[in-house]
């Protein structure tokens, strides 16, 4: 059956990545509505409007269920109905219904391919990516030329943070299927997760030689480009996505990021107010607006930004950094104590945050916290300027 932001780089912020995955799985579901494995002879109402061809998702549902309560189907067609119902959930975006109609269906026919494939896309999206990546290994078993599988695949690896193997998976799906926009812009996500931009960059123009329209490409383009200082470049392809999906948060959110790191602070937050209209529990939005917010020198509503971030993503470690950089900054030392000490909870080994605490600490008074703090920052870090600064400050270091 393609958002994160999924970024797992702990020294800096990664600019927001809107992955392919749900609109991806978005996609199969509604091509397998319209490609289904059919019980023979379709004559009813009910047949006919579960099998899901022209037939809105809602009254799939209610067709299938009527079929389900007959008692006329067994084995192998009773598996279709539940599949088709399954189907008809997912496209109502009711994914743990649609995954318990999956099950039903492999329980009937453990060989159903398809059933195998679908479940692993509505686990995607429900978060389930070891569950996911199970039912896909299934459904590569019984069908090893499945490129949806393995994009499917391959979007599960990337979504846990493992790169290698979903770009891997990516490459195996576009063997099978060179002409799928999807998956070459899959790869090149994976690719920027990695750092490696120019590759990114090369799959997502090989995504728009096949589609000259997707906007994720752009997108995504977009981001890299940015990463890579090529702010115009990034700019440019920030506007075509606007351009041919004017309701994406992710695309004038991450054009907000963009006009923030060129300085133009009141451009960038005209984006991602409307990027936070679109998608207003997006804590990645928040954030960048915080942030834009702080530099623009307003902490209050750098503050009432972090804070609402934080209410939608309370172990976002970054955002607990931002907020006590605008706290120390506002004098607020034990407010900003809290958030460096929770960052460094969620993050144990990031020496900025342990830089920032020992500042924090010295401005309390607590000498001999702040040395031990500053000691294992310039120690994790030795480039970071900070904590040696500050360690001579102290007359620690000469």
């Amino acid at each position: 059956m393609q958002t994160r932001q999924g970024c797992s780089d702990k020294s800096m912020p990664k600019p927001l990545i809107h992955s392919c995955l749900a609109l991806w799985a978005l996609l199969a579901f509604a091509a397998a509505a319209n490609a289904q494995p059919q019980a023979p002879a379709l004559i009813s109402t009910d047949e006919q409007g579960c099998a899901g061809v022209n037939t809105a998702p809602a009254d799939a549902v209610q067709a299938c269920t009527a079929l389900v309560g007959s008692g006329r189907y067994a084995g192998n067609n009773l598996a279709i109905v539940y599949f088709n119902r399954g189907i008809a959930y997912g496209r109502l975006g009711d994914y743990d219904r649609a995954i318990g109609e999956f099950d039903a269906a492999v329980r009937l026919n453990p060989t159903y391919t398809r059933a195998y494939s679908s479940r692993g896309s509505a686990l995607l999206l429900t978060g389930n990516f070891d569950r996911a990546i199970a039912s896909f290994d299934q459904a590569i078993r019984l069908d090893p030329n499945s490129a949806t599988s393995f994009a499917g695949r391959g979007s599960a690896y990337r979504s846990k943070g493992d790169a290698d193997r979903a770009i891997a998976d990516f490459s195996q799906a576009l063997r099978l299927n060179p002409g799928d926009a999807a998956s070459y812009t899959e790869r090149g996500i994976a690719s920027a997760d990695k750092g490696d931009h120019d590759r990114a960059i090369a799959d997502y123009e090989a995504a728009l030689k096949i589609d000259s329209n997707y906007s994720l490409a752009y997108l995504n383009r977009g981001i890299s480009w940015n990463a890579k200082k090529e702010s115009d470049k990034a700019l440019a392809d920030f506007d075509t996505a606007i351009r041919l999906t004017p309701e994406s948060g992710a695309a004038y959110g991450s054009r907000g990021v963009a006009l923030e790191a060129k300085g133009e602070t009141e451009r960038a937050i005209a984006d991602l107010d409307k990027a936070i209209a679109l998608d207003p529990r997006n804590a990645g939005y928040l954030q960048s607006r915080g942030n834009a917010w702080r530099n623009h020198g307003r902490l209050d509503k750098a503050l009432a930004d972090y804070n609402q971030a934080l209410t939608l993503a309370p172990k976002n470690w970054l955002t607990y950094y931002y907020r006590a950089q605008v706290q120390y900054v506002a004098g607020n030392f034990r407010e900003a104590l809290a958030d460096a000490t929770r960052t460094a909870e969620l993050n144990a080994n990031w020496a900025p945050a342990l830089s920032l605490r020992g500042l924090i600490q010295e401005k309390l008074g607590a000498k001999d916290a702040a040395i031990a703090d500053l000691r294992r920052a310039a120690a994790l870090d030795p480039a970071l300027p900070q904590p040696a600064d500050a360690l001579r400050r102290m007359g620690i270091l000469r």
